[in-house]
């Protein structure tokens, strides 16, 4: 591997749609590249709502950008597409020492150390691509529905609002305070498996609802998607109503029993649970 960068992808040259776009075409428009960046060296493409969302190659000599001082720009090619996209809480995880991840602005050139690591991250992700999920292209689907609200709002609250839809950045973050980075049905303080999902759902939600954390719950994987399913919900004291497509023998299976309650539940909650109730939940078994 050659020297490794990482840089930053925006709307006009390096966002999902700009790069599915570039794929086919030799070289890119110029970007923003390190100085020290040399013709042949390997790239990697952040996007601030997806994470590591491609790889590419320089291939042109750096040279200074007359609309940026002080930044240097240069071509790029052979532009692969990650599938799905590696998010930053991953490469917080796998690489606690790579500090740009926690204020990720612009472009690094990461040491030989961790850039070997990342590429390694990148290469996997590029032999073994995720199929597509549904649930992907319902947050896709969404996003692209909701861009005449997303249109209103300056950048950086565009950025929090699809974060939210993914269930990361400033709307997880606040229900990882609130509910004390635990699970707000079990308790379970296992991070990697519990999922910022909103109650009153982010396509239906106004931009304010969508970042509100009284609007999500914290829930570990199963909960959240029986949740999202409509297969259970909350009453306004927080105990678990089951849908009708739950018997009790599979609610014994999913380690779900009558009586358990959301722990920590406030007033500003309630409205959302009743929306859940009456759009969402599927009905009392």
């Amino acid at each position: 591997m050659n020297v490794l960068h990482v840089v930053q992808g925006g709307i006009e040259n390096g966002d999902l749609d700009w790069l599915k776009q570039a794929m086919p075409k030799t070289v890119s428009t110029p970007w923003v590249v390190p100085k020290m960046a040399r013709v042949g060296d390997s790239v990697v493409i952040y996007v601030q709502t997806y994470g590591f969302i491609a790889t590419a190659q320089v291939a042109s000599v750096p040279k200074p950008r007359t609309d940026r001082p002080n930044r240097y720009g240069a071509r790029l090619t052979a532009f692969r597409l990650l599938r799905p996209p590696i998010d930053l809480d991953a490469i917080r995880r796998e690489l606690p020492e790579f500090k740009w991840t926690r204020y990720p602005r612009s472009i690094t050139t990461p040491e030989p150390s961790v850039a070997a690591r990342i590429w390694k991250e990148v290469q996997m992700r590029l032999r073994h691509p995720h199929p597509v999920s549904r649930a992907t292209e319902d947050v896709e689907s969404d996003i692209a529905s909701a861009e005449p609200d997303l249109s209103q709002v300056e950048a950086t609250t565009r950025a929090a609002l699809i974060q939210a839809r993914m269930g990361q950045g400033i709307f997880r973050e606040k229900l990882l305070s609130y509910w004390k980075a635990s699970c707000a049905l079990s308790g379970c303080r296992v991070i990697a498996a519990l999922r910022a999902s909103h109650i009153k759902p982010w396509r239906h939600s106004s931009n304010e609802e969508r970042l509100d954390p009284f609007n999500g719950l914290l829930l570990v994987g199963t909960a959240d998607l029986l949740f999202d399913a409509g297969l259970i919900s909350f009453s306004d004291k927080g105990q678990i109503l089951f849908g009708s497509e739950i018997p009790l023998s599979e609610r014994r299976i999913l380690g779900l029993r009558a009586g358990v309650r959301l722990r920590h539940l406030h007033r500003k909650h309630l409205p959302y649970l009743k929306w859940h109730r009456e759009h969402v939940f599927v009905g009392t078994a």
